[in-house]
């Protein structure tokens, strides 16, 4: 996987990062931002409220001598410096970091780009798991883990169930108390979550057919409705009526 880096923002850049207004966020060239490579995730916290996050993964990386040249180059309206000038940009910068610091380290420009889904993922595990005493880095692998499987490489929607179990007996072997049944709160979550289209209709009717949850049998009937054949339509109901009290499955007879 790739590494995690967090950093921390204030309300209007980090809101900027959201509208996708700042698409280049900038730093010194230090040590620790050494370590970042393209493809990288930085986990962008806000100051106020640190469990407000916003994920990025590294597009590009551009090393500059001074802000002064980063912002006289063309990243400057990515920067998200609004209505400033190159030169107010640089001297807002100063507010942040001395002349001495960007003579000693010069300076990064992170190009970035917005993953949403992962920023949802994250944000349904750290809310479930938040009184079982996991770590933030073993829930962002989690969260990088679901994200991959059912976003990017399209695997049977079951699988956040299996992941799931999977995790929370690794998170039981280091000591964290885990009650049963969060499985499916993630599960429900991460489906709500994905884009009405053909192909998760597919998935969520073969996941249907397998594990007979009652608010996946609702998606179906609803928002994906355009999608199935009537021999899917007719299973799936069929289905409903064997495992669901009749005022679930009455309306759509």
């Amino acid at each position: 996987m790739n590494n995690i880096f967090d950093m921390r923002l204030a309300a209007e850049p980090f809101e900027n990062i959201g509208r996708e207004e700042k698409t280049v966020e900038i730093r010194l060239f230090d040590e620790k931002r050494r370590k970042i490579k393209v493809g990288d995730k930085i986990v962008f916290r806000l100051l106020s409220d640190e469990s407000n996050v916003i994920i990025a993964t590294v597009k590009d990386l551009h090393r500059f001598n001074t802000f002064l040249e980063l912002f006289s180059s063309d990243l400057f309206p990515k920067t998200g410096c609004g209505e400033m000038t190159i030169d107010s940009a640089t001297e807002y910068m100063y507010k942040f970091y001395s002349r001495e610091q960007e003579t000693e380290f010069g300076v990064l420009g992170i190009e970035i780009g917005l993953d949403e889904d992962l920023t949802i993922v994250y944000s349904i595990l750290k809310d479930e798991y938040k009184d079982c005493n996991i770590s933030d880095d073993d829930i962002m692998q989690f969260a990088q883990q679901l994200n991959e499987s059912v976003f990017v490489e399209n695997c049977d929607l079951n699988d956040i169930l299996i992941l799931a179990y999977e995790f929370e007996e690794a998170m039981r072997g280091k000591g964290a108390i885990i009650e049963v049944g969060r499985q499916c709160i993630i599960y429900l979550q991460i489906i709500n979550h994905l884009d009405i289209n053909e192909e998760n209709a597919k998935r969520l009717y073969e996941s249907f057919v397998c594990y007979h949850d009652c608010q996946a049998f609702s998606f179906l009937m609803n928002e994906y409705e355009e999608w199935l054949s009537q021999e899917q339509r007719d299973e799936i109901l069929s289905i409903a009526r064997e495992v669901f009290i009749e005022s679930v499955w009455e309306d759509y007879v």
